[in-house]
């Protein structure tokens, strides 16, 4: 594990930390109150505005998390009987999707920034494909207000940071 306790918790929040090397990115679990790495956010505040918040995680790498997020159901009840937060939901529906393109043949070599080796998906069937990922998600996560002020260049920061 990346971080000595870093426990895969179905009750709590989770979002990917990307890396320059694809490979080396990594969920953060967070929403728990435990953890010792800390991850930023940027939050929208009212129509326009944005807000910064700092949590405390847990960083797993996502062949440690992959098995994980494969059996969760999102949208079964988590261990305390409340529902599978949303983000986990999200992360275990793409985990899935992601399983399938590579079950397919999908998954090919590229180089990436740097001249790094990487993966890409291609090509994608269109009949095949899902109606649309943002649909999926729940009202309060759909990426409307953070993505719009980004288009207006008003937050370089919106991706999570260790």
């Amino acid at each position: 594990m990346l971080d000595g306790d870093a426990v895969f918790v179905p009750d709590g929040d989770a979002v990917f930390v990307p890396d320059d090397i694809p490979r080396r990115g990594v969920f953060a679990l967070w929403g728990t109150g435990s953890g010792t790495g800390k991850v930023e956010f940027v939050f929208a505040r009212g129509a326009d505005g944005l807000r910064k918040r700092v949590v405390t995680a847990s960083f797993l790498s996502v062949a440690e998390a992959l098995p994980e997020l494969l059996s969760i159901e999102p949208n079964a009840t988590g261990p305390a009987g409340s529902a599978v937060r949303p983000t986990l939901g999200v992360w275990a529906a793409a985990a899935t999707a992601g399983v399938g393109l590579v079950a397919r043949g999908r998954l090919l070599p590229t180089v990436g920034p740097g001249g790094m080796d990487a993966w890409r998906i291609g090509p994608l069937e269109m009949r095949r494909t899902s109606p649309g990922c943002a649909s999926s998600l729940p009202a309060a996560r759909r990426p409307r207000t953070p993505w719009r002020s980004l288009a207006r260049g008003r937050c370089g920061s919106a991706l999570p940071k260790r």
